[in-house]
């Protein structure tokens, strides 16, 4: 059992819903990846889409484009778990991530596989 924030849905309900027909924010279905990675993935391909190729995307722009839920705006929250989401993104391969001094925007570069 998790802690999540009041209006949240656990990870474990986020996996389940649109799994059943293989579906996921994207159209595509990328195994493992929850709805919120899903979602995240898609922000980043749509800001990747409308940028000159092999631009590197600010952390906060993407957290800006995020589709957030009822009253909720930019948070700490918002911004840990697009943050999260980076990292997960890295780890498989779909996203490169830079800093080029501590305390400066976390800048995405989409990978071809985050670009399929």
């Amino acid at each position: 059992m998790g802690c999540y924030c009041a209006g949240e849905e656990d990870e474990e309900s986020e996996e389940g819903e649109g799994a059943a027909d293989g579906q996921h924010a994207t159209g595509k279905a990328h195994a493992g990846f929850t709805r919120r990675t899903q979602l995240f993935l898609h922000t980043l391909q749509q800001a990747s889409a409308n940028a000159p190729a092999a631009t590197q995307l600010p952390l906060s722009q993407l957290i800006s484009k995020m589709p957030g839920r009822k009253g909720s705006g930019s948070t700490r929250g918002t911004a840990a778990r697009c943050f999260f989401e980076c990292l997960v993104l890295q780890n498989r391969g779909f996203a490169q991530l830079q800093q080029r001094a501590p305390f400066d925007d976390l800048l995405l570069t989409p990978t071809a596989a985050g670009l399929a």
